[in-house]
């Protein structure tokens, strides 16, 4: 009985990240994948290998991961990490940030609309991989902000 319900629940889930899947349960096999960037149903051959990731393969496709890169060392030679940076959204400096073992690395990492590729800043690496958690979606961020609150 709590298996059923649970089934009945996930099945009407609300669109969380700005897209439904529509895409009959059929169409999907252990070839297949749908790629995080483009969203297309692909053989799985067209995707890197992870072996962190479900299939042991990368949530991205080859096309759209060799794309991203390319709009990445686009960005990175365009803009620099400001002196005296502070992380916009924790408000830490790079001296707060920093730890052994990061060597001459930067604790800031550059932060970009995954939808338009537009550079919108430096974030310390904590606040970038909280904001890709909730999929750069400021009505889900907002959801879990008044979660906080309550």
């Amino acid at each position: 009985m709590c298996l059923i319900f649970l089934i009945l629940t996930m099945a009407h889930q609300p669109d969380l990240f700005g897209w439904i899947d529509d895409t009959p349960d059929s169409t999907y096999s252990g070839d297949t994948k749908r790629c995080s960037g483009c969203r297309e149903v692909l053989p799985i051959n067209r995707f890197g290998f992870n072996r962190a990731k479900s299939l042991g393969r990368a949530c991205t496709c080859k096309k759209c991961l060799k794309q991203h890169g390319i709009k990445m060392r686009e960005l990175h030679a365009q803009y620099k990490v400001p002196d005296e940076h502070t992380c916009p959204i924790c408000l830490k400096s790079a001296e707060q940030l920093y730890s052994p073992g990061m060597g001459n690395k930067t604790p800031f990492r550059l932060d970009h609309d995954h939808i338009t590729g537009a550079f919108r800043g430096f974030i310390c690496d904590a606040c970038n991989t909280g904001m890709g958690k909730f999929r750069d979606n400021p009505d889900l961020m907002q959801r879990a902000i008044n979660y906080l609150r309550s």
